[in-house]
């Protein structure tokens, strides 16, 4: 599969985090696309906005939505309702460029995040650069997504090696940011242990408070199980910790990607390669797996979707009655048979019910990200949750 094609499937899968089957099967897509240059291009994030466009995000080897500026440059591509390009920039230096983290805004705005060192640019509705911020190249940091919250503010989440945001506490720290609606750092919090600790997830909720996941090999928030834990910290609207969680088992484990309800309910989705959801859980050998979390970091319930291959969840969001869809790659029969690497999506209800699964048969290998279906219904986006492994 050429990478061309794996931004295709990238699109398509990224976008089924944001829309909606109300019937208990999942339905036919709106549309579907594939754009690309003629050399490598990679999409790694997606969101859509209050006016139904979607703005994909990611990083091109060539000339994708603009003149390449030297190396791997970071590209935003948006497209409408019915699927056609509306605007497209590719901002880039002589140094490799990507973009791993894409949010929107109440007005239309839309927020690229990524790296070369933990860059956000603003654009206005209509592809307009409003402002770009970029720390100091003295402390390097990676950017691996973003989020808004209702009163326009935004929140970068990440890694460094340095004291980007506070001491380093060892190898790789996570790192959180709040910019305010002009670009100003309100601020910055890091955390970490003596070994890798990496943000890959940011969500808010209604409150302000803001959410963080990722994976860490120590004890970051609570006894460490394995290899490496997933985990998931909650901060209040000034950067707080209120509490922090780390799920994980013997072995791999590490969150993707974190949505919020209405309620305040904490949803993470990532993989595991140990029984994670309880004794018995464990089907193959990565497994996706779903856990709600309480307002109070309370544990409410595990799920465990696999097949005997590996299955990997990247993205959740959540819907106004309080269901809850996640989206990866299968390369087993989870919810059809098999193609060799295929897209997926499972909805489950506020019980951890599932409700339908999908997999899309694409005649052939979908990298890790499926197959594009928009459907109108307004989920609470956490993060830009789709992500290629």
């Amino acid at each position: 599969m050429t990478r061309k094609t794996r931004l295709a499937c990238f699109a398509s899968l990224a976008a089924t985090v944001g829309i909606a089957a109300t019937n208990a099967s999942a339905a036919e897509p709106d549309w579907i696309t594939q754009f690309g240059s003629t050399t490598n291009d990679d999409a790694r994030a997606v969101a859509t906005g209050p006016d139904n466009a979607v703005h994909v995000v990611g990083w091109t080897a060539g000339a994708l939505a603009g003149t390449n500026k030297g190396d791997d440059d970071a590209f935003i591509v948006t497209f409408d309702d019915d699927g056609n390009v509306v605007w497209q920039r590719q901002p880039g230096t002589a140094y490799h460029t990507g973009a791993d983290g894409v949010a929107t805004d109440a007005d239309g705005n839309v927020y690229m995040a990524g790296s070369l060192d933990a860059f956000l640019v603003k654009f206005d509705p209509n592809g307009r650069i409003l402002w770009r911020r970029q720390p100091p190249r003295t402390t390097p940091a990676d950017a691996r997504a973003v989020a808004t919250d209702a009163d326009g503010n935004v929140y970068v989440a990440g890694s460094t090696m340095s004291s980007f945001a506070g001491p380093n506490q060892g190898d790789l720290d996570a790192f959180l940011v709040k910019y305010d609606p002009a670009g100003r750092v309100l601020w910055r919090t890091q955390v970490g242990t003596s070994g890798s600790d990496d943000a890959t997830g940011v969500a808010t909720d209604a409150d302000g408070n803001v959410y963080i996941v990722g994976l860490t090999d120590k004890a970051l928030g609570g006894t460490f199980k394995g290899i490496t834990d997933a985990f998931v910290i909650k901060f209040d609207r000034y950067g707080h910790i209120k509490w922090k969680r780390q799920p994980g088992t013997p072995v791999r484990d590490w969150a993707a990607g974190v949505a919020t309800d209405a309620d305040g309910n904490v949803y993470i989705t990532g993989l595991t390669m140990g029984q994670l959801a309880g004794a018995g859980s464990k089907h193959g050998g990565a497994d996706a797996f779903l856990i709600k979390l309480s307002a109070q970091g309370r544990f409410l319930w595990k799920r465990q979707p696999g097949t005997d291959q590996d299955d990997i969840a990247h993205g959740v969001a959540t819907d106004a009655d309080g269901n809850v869809v996640i989206a990866g790659v299968t390369y087993g029969s989870l919810a059809a048979p098999s193609t060799g690497r295929d897209a997926f999506t499972i909805k489950f209800d506020a019980a951890g019910n599932e409700l339908w699964a999908d997999q899309p048969n694409l005649r052939g290998s979908a990298d890790a990200q499926g197959r594009h279906r928009l459907r109108r219904q307004h989920l609470r986006r956490g993060n830009n949750p789709e992500r290629s492994g």
